[in-house]
């Protein structure tokens, strides 16, 4: 009744639910009290049925019921409600920042870091190998880029880490202002 509707409302809402919710229920009281043989005879032909494939209504019924959840749960993570336990995962972001990267320039620095991270990821090198995934971002206007990369492990950081302090925005005229490490503690993605 969360819509609030008027007293003659809601009455009617209540009886109806109660009329579905309990009709089965009196329906079979009704024909035992009218017909107790009838009644009889009909719970004793559904149970020598129900025996006779309790085998099949198991596996009917199991198996409606693995469906259901495997249904719902891709539901959920297509609705972007699956939380990908990166604590669990012990994943770790290493962000730097660099500022005064030439605004002439950035868009081939772009592309090249693309390129780079994409080769990283797809044959990672000495170093790279626990990179799990490349973010950069960028403000045209301030000249100003971050990058972000997530590794498995506080290991995997720290040998990253290691390879990427090399590498610099300097070709764009860059300056690497800033570099701190952290625990990724939630990770939420659209499936």
């Amino acid at each position: 009744m969360a819509h609030r509707p008027k007293l003659p409302g809601a009455v009617a809402e209540v009886l109806l639910y109660n009329a579905i919710w309990f009709l089965l229920p009196l329906a079979a009281l009704g024909v035992c009290i009218a017909d107790p043989a009838a009644a009889r005879g009909f719970v004793g032909t559904v149970s020598a049925w129900a025996h006779a494939h309790a085998r099949t209504i198991a596996l009917v019924a199991l198996f409606g019921f693995g469906a259901l959840l495997l249904l719902s749960g891709a539901g959920e993570r297509r609705r972007g409600r699956a939380w990908e336990a990166c604590a669990m995962s012990s994943t770790h972001a290493r962000v730097a920042e660099y500022r005064g990267v030439s605004a002439a320039a950035l868009g081939a620095v772009l592309d090249a870091v693309r390129a780079e991270a994409e080769a990283d990821l797809a044959d990672p090198p000495a170093g790279l190998e626990a990179l799990r995934e490349v973010l950069v971002l960028a403000d045209r206007a301030a000249g100003r880029v971050v990058a972000i990369t997530l590794f498995d492990g506080e290991e995997g950081l720290a040998a990253g880490a290691a390879v990427l302090a090399r590498r610099s925005a300097s070709q764009a005229g860059g300056v690497r202002v800033d570099t701190a490490t952290f625990e990724v503690a939630v990770h939420v993605e659209r499936a």
